[in-house]
C-alpha cells in the first residue's frame, strides 16, 4: 500500500484553469473552434496536475481525483430564516458555452480512468464529500492524503490520527495547511514523530521540503473553521450567517471578529462539534445580545433551526452526510488503485493524450 496520496479537487481545479481562457469558449465561436478550446482546457490540465506531482516528488505516491456529481445539500429542507437556495447566488456567464467546458473536465477524468488512475464522481456527492470519503478512508488504513484546492471549507479535513495518519490541505498561494497535532513541540519534529509513529515520519520529509521552498506551513483547529462557517456564514456558497438584521439597503450579519469575542468566552470548553452543537441556544442568546443586532426579532428558536441548518450544509462528517450519499460513495470502496507515478511524471500526455494541442507553458503562471 502506498504512503502518501494527493487528492485532486477535480472542479475547483478546471475553473481556476478555466480563468485564463475564457475567450476561447465564447458562444459566438463555431464548433470547431470550441473543441480545440476543450482540447486546450485538457492539455493544460494535465500540465497542472503533472507540475503538482513534479513539486510534490517522492512526498506522495499516488493521486486520485474528485469531481462534483451535483449536490445533496440543495435539497436540505430550508428553515424560515433561509429562503435562498444552496449555492444559488452561482452564476453561469452565459457567454460561455458551459457544454464544451464540462465535456472539457470528463474528458480529463476519462482520461485519468484510461490511465488506471482512480477518479470518483456519483449523482449529488460533491467534491467536497469525496474529500471527506477518501481523506477518512485512507487515513483509517494509515494512508496520508494532501487536499489539492483552494476551497477553504476543505481545511476543516485536516487532521491527525492515532495510527500516525495525516491529512493536510495545500494551494500555491496559502501554502500547506496542517493539524495543529502536527506541529513540534520540541523544535525538532523528526524526535516528536519517532515517539508516535514511523509513519509520521513522511510528515517530517515534506515539511522539510517545503521549507526548503520557502513555502508557508500553518497549523489549525479544524473546528474552527466548521464554526466559524456556521455562525457567520459562507457568501461563495451563499450559507447564510445565523445573525442578520437589515439595516436601510444592507444586512448586517454576525462577523468573524464578533464570533470570535463570543467564542472566547467559552475557553477550551469548545473542543468537538457535539459540545459546540449542545450550547447553540446560549451561543444564540449572547449574538442577539450584541450591540449590533438589538433590533433583531428573530425568535430564538427561528435562530436554532438556522443554526441547525448551517451544520447540516457545512460539516462534512458522517453524522451530517446522509446515509444514501455515504453508501454511494462506499460503492467505489474497491475502485480505489495506486497509479503508476512515473510514467505521469515523464510524460503529462498521459493525462492528455491527443496530439492536437501543441505544447505550452500556460501552467507556468500557476
Amino acid at each position: 500500500m502506498n504512503r502518501t496520496t494527493l487528492i485532486i479537487d477535480g472542479n475547483w481545479l478546471m475553473m481556476s484553469r478555466l480563468g485564463v481562457m475564457m475567450n476561447k469558449f465564447s458562444t459566438e465561436l463555431n464548433e470547431n473552434q470550441l473543441q480545440s478550446a476543450s482540447n486546450e482546457l485538457v492539455d493544460f490540465l494535465a500540465q497542472s496536475v503533472n507540475k503538482i506531482i513534479n513539486f510534490f516528488g517522492d512526498s506522495i505516491d499516488n493521486i486520485i481525483m474528485v469531481q462534483d456529481g451535483g449536490s445533496w445539500r440543495k435539497h436540505v429542507r430550508r428553515p424560515k430564516l433561509y429562503q435562498d437556495e444552496y449555492k444559488g447566488n452561482r452564476v453561469k456567464d452565459e457567454a460561455l458555452d458551459w457544454n464544451y467546458i464540462w465535456k472539457s473536465l470528463d474528458q480529463f477524468c476519462q482520461n485519468f480512468k484510461n490511465a488506471n488512475i482512480s477518479c470518483f464522481s456519483e449523482k449529488d456527492c460533491e467534491g467536497d464529500d469525496w474529500c471527506w470519503y477518501w481523506s477518512n478512508e485512507l487515513n483509517k488504513k494509515g494512508i496520508n492524503t494532501i487536499i489539492w484546492s483552494s476551497d477553504r471549507d476543505l481545511q476543516q479535513l485536516v487532521t491527525w490520527n492515532k495510527n500516525g495518519s495525516w491529512t493536510a490541505w495545500y494551494n500555491d498561494k496559502a501554502g500547506l495547511v496542517c493539524h495543529k497535532s502536527l506541529k513540534s513541540e520540541t523544535g525538532d519534529l523528526l524526535t516528536d514523530m519517532l515517539s508516535i509513529s514511523n509513519q509520521s515520519q513522511s510528515f517530517e520529509y515534506l515539511k522539510m521540503m517545503l521549507e526548503q521552498r520557502f513555502v508557508d506551513i500553518s497549523y489549525i483547529d479544524p473546528l474552527d473553521i466548521i464554526m466559524e462557517k456556521v455562525i457567520c456564514g459562507d457568501s461563495g456558497d451563499n450559507i447564510k450567517a445565523i445573525m442578520r438584521l437589515k439595516k436601510g439597503d444592507r444586512i448586517a450579519r454576525v462577523s468573524e471578529k464578533e464570533w470570535g469575542m463570543v467564542k472566547e468566552g467559552y475557553g477550551s470548553f469548545l473542543d468537538n462539534l457535539n459540545k459546540f452543537k449542545a450550547i447553540a441556544k446560549p451561543i444564540i442568546k449572547e449574538l442577539k445580545q450584541l450591540k449590533r443586532f438589538q433590533g433583531n426579532a428573530d425568535s430564538e428558536d427561528d435562530l436554532y433551526q438556522m443554526f441547525l441548518f448551517n451544520m447540516r450544509l457545512v460539516c462534512l462528517d458522517s453524522k451530517y452526510i446522509p446515509k444514501e450519499i455515504k453508501d454511494r460513495m462506499k460503492s467505489h470502496k474497491d475502485e480505489y488503485v495506486v497509479a503508476d507515478m512515473e510514467s505521469i511524471i515523464n510524460n503529462y500526455k498521459v493525462l492528455a493524450p491527443s496530439d492536437d494541442v501543441p505544447v505550452d507553458e500556460l501552467f507556468d503562471i500557476f
